[in-house]
């Protein structure tokens, strides 16, 4: 794994680390929202984006994988034939 993988891999498992431990749970929802004077529906759609956000910003700057190809049994001809 070259620096920049690396780089990228961390910025993605800190933006999930953040999302699965940051935010309350559903049974909390309704206390916190009383607190912030949201209702709960109105608390629920702005955790809802900050998730959102939160994936957004995780994967800013980051290029999906080339894909791989898999050579099966029936991908081909065998390794050293001709077509």
């Amino acid at each position: 794994m070259t620096d920049r993988e690396q780089q990228q891999f961390n910025q993605m498992y800190e933006s999930l680390l953040r999302i699965s431990k940051g935010y309350v749970s559903v049974a909390q929802i309704p206390r916190n929202a009383d607190r912030t004077g949201l209702t709960p529906q109105e608390f629920m759609e702005y955790a809802y984006e900050n998730i959102q956000q939160e994936a957004k910003n995780g994967l800013h700057g980051i290029r999906r994988p080339k894909s791989v190809v898999f050579i099966t049994a029936g991908s081909g001809p065998p390794i050293g034939t001709k077509k």
